[in-house]
C-alpha cells in the first residue's frame, strides 16, 4: 500500500490559510491470482487480499487471443475468489485483478492464462447379445475407457444410454 501526504491551504486576493494535512492511502495490487477450480463452462478465481484499506476488487477478462480486457465484476471488501460462470469449453481466457479504494486503484494483478476444460467424453464400449440374455460389463471396464479432459472431477458413475428391449444389462454383478 502506497500512502500519499499532501500539505493544502487556501489563497485569495488578500490572505492565505494556514496549511492543513491530508493522507489518502491508494491500496496494495492482490497477489498470488490464479484459479482454484477450472471447469468447461466455469472457473473459480482466487488471489491474495495485500491491502487493509481497499473498498472492493474488479475483475477482469479477456480471450487470450484478445488485446482488451473486459469487466466481469466489482466483488465487495476482503473477497477472495471469483466464479466466472459461461465459459466456452476448451477456450483460453487471461483474468486480471485489482483493489479499489476511495482514492484510486491498486496496480493489476500479474495477468494469468486459464483454459476452461473439455466435458466428458465417455467411453466407448459396445457389447452385444442376443435377446432374453444379460450384458455385463465392469465399472473397470468403463473406467479404464473413459476420457475425462476435466482432471478436476472424478469418475462419479455409469450413465447408461441404452438399456436391451429384454434381458438384462449389469454392472459387476449390480443389475441396471
Amino acid at each position: 500500500e502506497a500512502p500519499y501526504y499532501y500539505r493544502i491551504y487556501a489563497v485569495d486576493a488578500v490572505k492565505s490559510s494556514g496549511y492543513d494535512s491530508l493522507m489518502f492511502v491508494v491500496p496494495a495490487k492482490p497477489e498470488n491470482a490464479g484459479t482454484r477450480e477450472e471447469h468447461a463452462e466455469r472457473m473459480v478465481i482466487t488471489w491474495d487480499d495485500m491491502s487493509e484499506h481497499e473498498t472492493g476488487y474488479v475483475i477482469e477478462r479477456r480471450l487470450a487471443t484478445a488485446a482488451t480486457f473486459a469487466v466481469l465484476d466489482t466483488l465487495d471488501t476482503d473477497a477472495l475468489e471469483f466464479s466466472d460462470q459461461g465459459l466456452v469449453e476448451g477456450t483460453d481466457y487471461v483474468y486480471r485483478v485489482r483493489a479499489i479504494s476511495y482514492y484510486g486503484y491498486s496496480a493489476y494483478s500479474d495477468p494469468f492464462l486459464a483454459t476452461s476444460n473439455f466435458r466428458p467424453r465417455g467411453a466407448n464400449i459396445t457389447k452385444t447379445s442376443v435377446e432374453d440374455n444379460t450384458v455385463t460389463f465392469t465399472e473397470q471396464e468403463f473406467a479404464a475407457q473413459f476420457n475425462d479432459q476435466d482432471v478436476a472431477d472424478n469418475f462419479m458413475g455409469i450413465f447408461v444410454g441404452a438399456l436391451p428391449p429384454r434381458g438384462t444389462l449389469k454392472t459387476g454383478t449390480t443389475p441396471v
